[in-house]
């Protein structure tokens, strides 16, 4: 049995262009990924180049048009027929605007009542357990009456990812989390991500294009580029001794910065 958490294995999505959808256009094709359990696997690309695709068809949200993808050695597409809350709660998304998640309106308490209710957690000592997923993102549940509109940025996307903590997931899917974030706020979840992942052996895809955060959390990376993985390997051999043109050029703009 593999120890991937997930394998992406051959995938491509296709959209029909032009008046009468007599042109193709790959937004995605033959992509393979494979992410151990445990691990972070680090996703670098221009925007547009398949990546956000990638993510949607990993959480359903987009259908394949050929390959698959593996959950735990089981089809994505089976997960979703027969087991599908299991799978939902198993595979969340941290996304790069908190407010994509989280009715701006709610109070912090709200939000975190909002996923209880859907997930339908049970509600024996859920106070406790709300105070524990607090406290490992680094939040005092003095939060909880505040309006997620008065939180700051990190605030708010470590209240995003307490939500998701909630719901006992192996896999988080990590879009561009830091983007919206100032420095210190950055270094906060980056941290808080390093730790869980250390303390509750989680895995992740992380999308971004910072390459100081690459190397802090990624334990493997891969170049996409126009809906195609163009260079993928061990973090220290991609980052050290990248081989596409679009990998040198953006590590050759980080060192001179």
């Amino acid at each position: 049995m593999s120890d991937n958490i997930i394998e992406i294995n051959h995938i491509s999505k296709h959209y029909k262009m032009g008046f009468f959808g007599k042109k193709q256009h790959n937004i995605v094709n033959d992509v393979s990924i494979a992410i151990r359990q445990g691990t972070t696997y680090g996703l670098i690309g221009k925007s547009g180049s398949g990546k956000s695709t990638i993510m949607k068809m990993i959480m359903g949200l987009t259908s394949i048009d050929s390959g698959e993808i593996l959950f735990k050695n089981r089809s994505v597409t089976e997960w979703l027929r027969h087991s599908n809350h299991e799978y939902r709660s198993s595979c969340q998304m941290l996304f790069q605007n908190p407010l994509q998640s989280i009715y701006p309106k709610f109070l912090a308490q709200e939000a975190i009542q909002e996923v209880i209710n859907i997930h339908k957690l049970p509600l024996s000592n859920i106070d406790q357990e709300i105070v524990a997923v607090l406290d490992m993102v680094r939040l005092s549940s003095n939060i909880l009456k505040r309006r997620v509109t008065e939180l700051s940025g990190g605030e708010l996307q470590r209240l995003c990812l307490a939500r998701i903590l909630l719901v006992n997931p192996e896999l988080i899917l990590l879009d561009e989390p830091t983007t919206q974030l100032d420095t210190g706020s950055q270094f906060q979840i980056m941290t808080v991500l390093k730790e869980l992942q250390h303390e509750k052996h989680l895995s992740y895809l992380f999308v971004s294009h910072d390459i100081d955060l690459m190397k802090y959390l990624a334990h493997d990376i891969g170049v996409i580029e126009n809906g195609q993985i163009i260079e993928s390997g061990p973090r220290k051999a991609v980052l050290q001794q990248p081989k596409s043109d679009f990998m040198k050029r953006l590590l050759d703009a980080y060192y001179t910065l």
